[in-house]
């Protein structure tokens, strides 16, 4: 009985220790991030023309409209556009 609970240990730490190697993060210039610098002329216009201008922008595939105190999950997407509309104006830009 000892034995098989020592067998059955090992077993679980082994699998524990090997892991599928995790995907590498993509480089800045190859999501949302790279366009960044371009957010601050978005801030103050509408929410459907950020979500335009951004969906138009090579490397960004989705893009969330929510309000300032709205959840929003915690995964990390780097071909995801945030942008955090008050009073029907632009706030803030995020990537993720």
């Amino acid at each position: 009985m000892i034995r098989h609970a020592i067998v059955v240990t090992l077993a679980l730490a082994a699998s524990a220790c090997a892991q599928a190697p995790s995907t590498p993060a993509p480089a800045p210039e190859e999501g949302c991030a790279r366009h960044a610098a371009s957010f601050d002329r978005l801030l103050g216009g509408s929410g459907d023309a950020a979500r335009t201008a951004l969906l138009a922008m090579p490397g960004i595939k989705s893009v969330r409209v929510v309000g300032p105190d709205q959840p929003v999950t915690m995964d990390y997407r780097h071909d995801r556009a945030t942008v955090v509309v008050r009073d029907g104006k632009v706030e803030k830009i995020t990537c993720g």
